[in-house]
């Protein structure tokens, strides 16, 4: 695989800051939990003579690519299980639709974390974003930990002229800045390793900005309309979900939208227990959505984990039940303390 995208400039300057330099890598590390010091080992990525990139390869942030028939066979059975018991059928439909372009033009399948991403974006776009605001279209999305940049590359196609600016540690950045650009190959993509400050002035003239978390400084001057985080802050340190909702409340527009959704409880590597309720939430938050989320409850594999249902005493092959309950919330947030 030849690296063929429209901004190459991006993605060296991230590889150079975060696989290039490991020191550099090793100095953000009180924004990098156990988890990500754990996982982050394992991604790999080769280049050939000329510096192309040959291979990519990540780990712990989504399955997306794969070959195996028999797995995908039964991820579909899996989405499948959901669709058939969720409602708003159709608008799933049409939302899979625009998915499974994305899908092709950035080399996925459509995998249980696409399927469960495209249910997000419905619960967000259909039940909760105000008419004019559908009609506008240009919003300023701010994705935290977007993996492959699967949601953010289904936002540009729903809302073609708003702007995605994208935050995660920088070694996973570099996943999405090489397949949000597979999929919107003529979009203008922009990092703030690149000259010229990014602010109001100037935002709606990129279609995608990609920041490590330690600069979140340098996207700061932006009014944020809807902010997503799926399944990361889950993997975070207490530390910098706090960082991350203090910014969130200092940058959001009044008229804001926070999708969170990640387990109810959780342990990672090195010990830490992250707890959902314990976010910083405030009594002034407003929620929309606050539930359990129901399309993460069981998932179809042909690796069994230790959880899984029984009929007549005897574990039903294939089926896996989610490791922890996951909790999701539609929330506008609360601004007054600025």
């Amino acid at each position: 695989m030849n690296l063929s995208i429209p901004n190459q400039r991006l993605f060296e300057n991230i590889y150079n800051h975060y696989y290039d330099n490991e020191m550099l890598h090793h100095n953000q590390n009180k924004y990098i939990s156990s988890h990500w010091e754990c996982y982050s080992k394992q991604f790999k990525i080769k280049r050939d003579s000329n510096e192309n990139v040959v291979m990519i390869s990540g780990h712990g942030f989504g399955d997306m690519i794969s070959d195996d028939i028999f797995r995908k066979i039964l991820v579909y059975m899996c989405n499948f299980s959901y669709f058939v018991r969720l409602p708003f059928k159709l608008d799933i439909l049409k939302l899979t639709i625009v998915a499974l372009r994305i899908c092709r033009k950035a080399g996925f399948y459509f995998s249980y974390d696409c399927f469960k991403q495209v249910c997000a974006l419905n619960l967000i776009y259909k039940r909760n974003l105000r008419e004019e605001e559908r009609r506008r279209g240009r919003l300023a999305f701010l994705m935290i930990g977007d993996g492959y940049g699967f949601m953010s590359s289904l936002i540009k196609a729903v809302f073609p002229d708003s702007t995605l600016i994208l935050v995660d540690i920088g070694k996973t950045l570099l996943f999405q800045s090489f397949y949000c650009q597979k999929a919107h190959p003529h979009k203008i993509h922009h990092s703030i390793f690149e000259e010229g400050d990014i602010n109001m002035d100037n935002i709606y003239k990129y279609d995608f900005i990609y920041c490590p978390t330690e600069y979140l400084s340098k996207i700061s001057n932006i009014k944020y309309d809807i902010c997503i985080n799926i399944a990361s802050m889950q993997e975070m340190n207490q530390e910098t979900i706090s960082m991350y909702f203090a910014f969130l409340r200092n940058t959001m527009n009044h008229k804001n939208l926070f999708y969170c959704c990640n387990r109810e409880l959780k342990v990672l590597v090195g010990g830490e227990l992250l707890e959902f309720n314990k976010y910083p939430w405030v009594s002034d938050d407003r929620h929309l959505v606050d539930e359990y989320c129901p399309w993460y409850r069981w998932h179809i594999s042909n690796i069994a984990s230790q959880n899984g249902p029984k009929l007549f005493g005897l574990r039903v092959p294939f089926v896996n039940y989610c490791d922890g309950l996951f909790k999701h919330r539609l929330t506008v947030l609360s601004t007054s303390n600025r």
